[in-house]
């Protein structure tokens, strides 16, 4: 592997990372404020707050990986145009291809993995949600009592 290839696939995988997590952060902190809402209204019970985040966090990687990878991509080569790394590498004698290619060595294994989630852990991590809800929104007694409320049992 050259050096231009190295280099491109760090930009790519630096770039990609940080929009990933900036759009994991993003929504795993809108689904953290609901559940401790609902946790707090006494709708769920709060020792499944963290399960479900988990599950949450797996459904979310999913949806915004490809999403990264081009949005990692556009970054990656708008910088290398901006700082006019793209012309000297084009005046080296480097060709679309020679900038796919490490691109493409990422993406694959990226998409692959992708796949495997979206295909078998994604279905089953639905099914374990499924009854982690069921179970945590079953009233129990703690979460039947308010305050500044008198309750029968």
């Amino acid at each position: 592997m050259s050096i231009t290839d190295r280099y491109l696939i760090k930009e790519f995988l630096k770039t990609s990372s940080a929009v990933l997590l900036v759009l994991l952060v993003l929504m795993v902190g809108n689904t953290l404020v609901k559940l401790l809402s609902e946790a707090a209204d006494g709708a769920m019970a709060s020792a499944y707050i963290w399960p479900l985040l988990v599950i949450t966090i797996a459904n979310y990687l999913v949806l915004f990986m490809g999403l990264s990878m081009f949005l990692g991509g556009m970054l990656a080569f708008g910088r290398l145009y901006k700082d006019a790394e793209m012309s000297a590498m084009v005046a080296c004698g480097m060709g679309p291809k020679d900038f796919f290619r490490p691109l493409i060595k990422v993406a694959l294994p990226l998409s692959l993995l992708g796949l495997l989630l979206s295909v078998y852990i994604v279905p089953r991590l639905a099914q374990l949600q499924a009854e982690f809800v069921s179970v945590a929104e079953r009233p129990s007694i703690e979460t039947s009592l308010r305050p500044g409320e008198f309750n029968s049992i």
